[in-house]
């Protein structure tokens, strides 16, 4: 049987590997909004684009939470 990404990035969470790649609906998830509001966002440049991985495209997690902290105005650590 196929499993959703979700399930799939639950049971990383549960095994202690955190997810780097988000699809769409993670994403969504992620930073609380719809569907639709995460792809304007994207064409508006609000959200950053998706990378191909594999022949799948996602968006990276960290990219996002720098594009997030640059919204909010949250400074990070370098090394962070």
């Amino acid at each position: 049987t196929k499993r959703s990404g979700v399930q799939i990035g639950v049971r990383l969470l549960e095994k202690g590997i955190e997810k780097r790649i988000l699809s769409v609906d993670e994403l969504a998830t992620y930073v609380n909004l719809s569907r639709a509001t995460v792809y304007r966002y994207m064409r508006k440049g609000t959200l950053p684009q998706p990378i191909n991985n594999n022949a799948r495209w996602g968006w990276d997690k960290k990219v996002v939470d720098e594009k997030m902290d640059q919204i909010s105005g949250i400074k990070r650590n370098p090394e962070t």
